[in-house]
């Protein structure tokens, strides 16, 4: 798997590779790690790169947590400025703008599952990014690495590490929940199907990932819908929008614009700039 190198456009896309925007890739993580983990992802800003237009890249919402080393890489791959944090569940947008010559190396974990195997609370996390200071070991390997490959590699071998961790009941309802919006379907009568009463099954979501299951379900649908619309030059919005989950292209245009502050064509323009 080629990840990430420290120029993205030298990046040859393999069958792992999910999305690229602009210095951002996503990419699929091994098959043993898909039950806790959504996805591996970089982002790397070139030295004397310009500045990004606006306020910096438009942050989608997003439910996952994601554990990230933050560098610099000199041309041998040398680390410095390391820095390991927490970014937690982010109900709202934000911009990012960071300066050239930063990378991102992170794993994305399903967020019901942060509190038995990072011992954090998401709720307490919401819309943050935090430096993570109980895992020196981690770091320091990390800091150690000569790609971001080789970063990619250690954090999911983190991950591999700590998932034999005692899991609560709590947590697996909430993963039962969580996995049924991320197929697209609905939790309406699952708590029939768990055999725990309507209120326990929207307390373990909350509890365990933040966010409500109705605003989790918002989020995926926009994010379904954004990553179909950055493949087309001209999206077929109707079809884009009952693919993605929504009632009807009204449904569609009210709730990202009540999510990203702008409406779905405006902000596919602001992504296919980003796309250079």
């Amino acid at each position: 798997m080629r990840i990430c190198a420290d120029n993205p456009d030298a990046v040859r896309p393999d069958d792992s590779l999910r999305h690229a925007l602009g210095g951002y890739r996503e990419y699929s993580v091994p098959a043993d790690l898909r039950p806790i983990a959504e996805v591996a992802w970089c982002y790397s800003r070139a030295e004397g790169e310009g500045p990004i237009p606006g306020h910096g890249h438009r942050v989608l919402p997003e439910t996952g947590v994601s554990i990230c080393f933050w560098s610099r890489r000199d041309g041998r791959g040398t680390v410095s400025d390391p820095q390991l944090t927490i970014i937690g569940p982010a109900p709202d947008i934000h911009f990012f703008n960071p300066p050239p010559g930063m990378h991102l190396e992170a794993v994305r974990l399903k967020a019901e599952w942060s509190r038995d195997l990072l011992r954090l609370d998401p709720l307490e996390y919401l819309n943050e990014t935090r430096e993570e200071r109980h895992m020196p070991r981690l770091r320091e390997l990390l800091a150690r690495s000569r790609s971001s490959t080789e970063s990619l590699a250690i954090l999911l071998d983190e991950l591999r590490r700590v998932r034999a961790a005692r899991v609560e009941r709590v947590t697996t309802i909430a993963h039962s929940a969580m996995e049924r919006l991320r197929s697209g379907g609905a939790v309406a009568a699952l708590w029939r199907d768990l055999q725990v009463s309507e209120r326990q099954l929207r307390r373990a979501v909350v509890t365990t990932t933040g966010l409500s299951a109705k605003h989790g379900q918002r989020i995926m649908r926009l994010n379904r819908l954004t990553a179909a619309a950055d493949r087309q030059a001209q999206p077929d919005w109707p079809a884009l929008a009952l693919d993605a989950g929504f009632y009807d292209q009204s449904h569609m245009i009210d709730d990202v614009r009540e999510l990203t502050g702008v409406t779905p064509a405006a902000l596919h323009r602001e992504r296919r700039m980003q796309l250079g």
